[in-house]
């Protein structure tokens, strides 16, 4: 391979070592260890097969068949027998490898969907040795020296470059699910060698250049990706990160125009995308351990093994995103920092608690039950503009347009928690048009996003056939009172909750979120 000059290569690779002392070594590459009695055993026995292989195309015992040929017949036996076979042999080699250019080549750990179905390369890992021999045979100094022309030179050129660089992107994806420092490290150096290896005579096109700008980007994230794998953060990280993913996404705009190669650069272009939105992942994270208080003292996958067991299992990363921005905005609400549309008033709580409590009936049946305790909170509901028609007349009547809103517990995101008001109370209008700082009270912390409560109203509004097409728009985020009453009569306990006197269902789990929240708050307080 054209990675570096050095006699010492790797046996499992063949990726030339920056280091050539004896003893142990990891190769920089594909992180296999080695001996140098290892890499000279594998030189030897590649040799070997080479000569073998060679002979038996020129139908030659001796141990050196060129010697014994003149020029003519040596280009000759090139074009008639060698390199039709290796380019036979070069185009078997990508057959199978499956729709691997618009996968996504690395991701940092964070981007990644849990258990997504592997990379299209990582099944092409256990061909590697077959990948190495063809390499090596085509570099082997007795295969070059019957190419005795320029146009054959560039011919067996041609031909390894497509092979070096398939063996770079195997390291590359299996590095790249190794993680960690090391497995960053190595990504990086299949990169760089990518981006540096000289351009064959025929990838002069811009295919070719697009190509090496991309190996050159992700090379420059991938160092980002590796200094937050070994838990240093500069305090221009973020930055750098940000500016690369503008550059892939431009890139990802001139590979969908470039019309040199247009299947392959569209499949490209999609790759591109979906690694930008991984970069875009591990910015929206490190955003977010900017504004939560102490966060910025530990690393971020200090950070992240703190937040992972609060994040509902299944979630996309970028579900995972959303819900920590929303988090470390209502961390900033918790500590009186930044203003939201919250309804504080709970002067309706003893009366809807004393609605509930059950009573005797006609002195005989069931028991009288206590009101124990009146826990009180703020809800979290995604609030939705919504837009209906509403039939005038009987015959041929035209309809008219209202507008309504609708409540959404974020807790739960189920479709019997959405409420739909008509009219809508005072009290909730005025809260939205005048955002304001909350008291001192629990927020219960949030398990759904404005793209799951569309999902969600959507559902709810099939199941109401007098809103007739009902058009929605969310919000926002808003606090309403919320309060669970536990009741208790000799048969037991029972606990009930409400919100907004009465008017919204608070699921069970919204209790639940509530000391998740008051963890979390407290975890980051100033």
């Amino acid at each position: 391979m054209q990675m570096q000059t050095a006699e010492l290569r790797c046996p499992y690779c063949h990726a030339a070592q920056p280091s050539v002392e004896a003893g142990h070594h990891t190769c920089a590459f594909c992180l296999h260890g080695f001996t140098a009695f290892d890499a000279a055993r594998a030189r030897q026995t590649s040799a070997d097969q080479t000569d073998a292989w060679l002979r038996g195309r020129v139908g030659s015992n001796a141990d050196s068949p060129v010697e014994v040929i003149d020029r003519a017949s040596r280009g000759y036996i090139f074009n008639q027998r060698i390199f039709p076979e290796l380019r036979r042999d070069v185009a078997r080699v990508h057959e199978g490898l499956g729709p691997w250019l618009q996968a996504p080549l690395i991701l940092p750990e964070l981007s990644r969907a849990p258990g997504g179905a592997p990379h299209p390369l990582s099944l092409y890992s256990g061909r590697m040795q077959a990948l190495v021999a063809l390499s090596g045979r085509l570099g082997h100094s007795e295969v070059q020296r019957f190419a005795v022309d320029e146009v054959a030179k560039a011919q067996l050129e041609e031909l390894g470059a497509p092979i070096d660089e398939l063996i770079h992107l195997i390291n590359i994806v299996e590095a790249g699910q190794r993680g960690g420092a090391d497995g960053w490290g190595a990504v990086r150096s299949n990169l760089e060698a990518m981006a540096s290896r000289p351009l064959t005579s025929s990838e002069g096109d811009r295919f070719a250049g697009l190509r090496r700008e991309r190996w050159q980007l992700l090379a420059a994230l991938t160092r980002h990706y590796d200094d937050c794998a070994r838990g240093q953060h500069s305090p221009s990280q973020l930055e750098g990160i940000e500016a690369l993913i503008v550059s892939l996404r431009g890139l990802a705009e001139r590979l969908r125009a470039c019309v040199s190669a247009p299947v392959e650069a569209r499949a490209f272009a999609l790759a591109v995308e979906r690694e930008a939105e991984g970069a875009q992942v591990l910015a929206r994270w490190l955003r977010c351990r900017e504004r939560l208080p102490r966060a910025p003292e530990e690393p971020l996958s200090h950070l992240y093994t703190t937040l992972a067991p609060l994040i509902p299992p299944g979630s996309s990363p970028d579900h995972a995103a959303t819900l920590l921005e929303g988090w470390s905005d209502l961390a900033a609400v918790s500590r009186q920092e930044m203003a939201i549309c919250v309804i504080e008033d709970f002067a309706w709580a003893e009366a809807w608690a004393e609605s509930v409590r059950g009573r005797k009936r006609l002195g005989l049946f069931g028991e009288d039950e206590v009101v124990e305790t009146i826990e009180r909170f703020l809800l979290p509901v995604w609030v939705a503009e919504l837009r209906y028609s509403q039939q005038r007349g009987r015959l041929l009547g035209g309809g008219v347009e209202q507008r309504t809103l609708a409540l959404l517990d974020a807790c739960a995101g189920t479709a019997e928690t959405v409420a739909i008001f008509d009219p809508v109370p005072e009290a909730l209008r005025a809260a939205l048009n005048h955002p304001m700082r909350v008291g001192a009270i629990d927020i219960a912390l949030p398990e759904t996003t404005a793209a799951d409560a569309r999902v969600v109203m959507q559902q709810a509004l099939r199941c109401r056939p007098e809103f007739q097409n009902a058009r929605f728009e969310v919000r926002g985020l808003a606090l309403i009172p919320a309060v669970t009453v536990r009741l208790r009569a000799r048969g037991g306990q029972r606990q009930v909750s409400t919100a907004l006197q009465g008017r919204v269902r608070a699921s069970k789990r919204a209790r639940e979120r509530v000391e998740t929240a008051r963890w979390l708050f407290a975890r980051f307080a100033r």
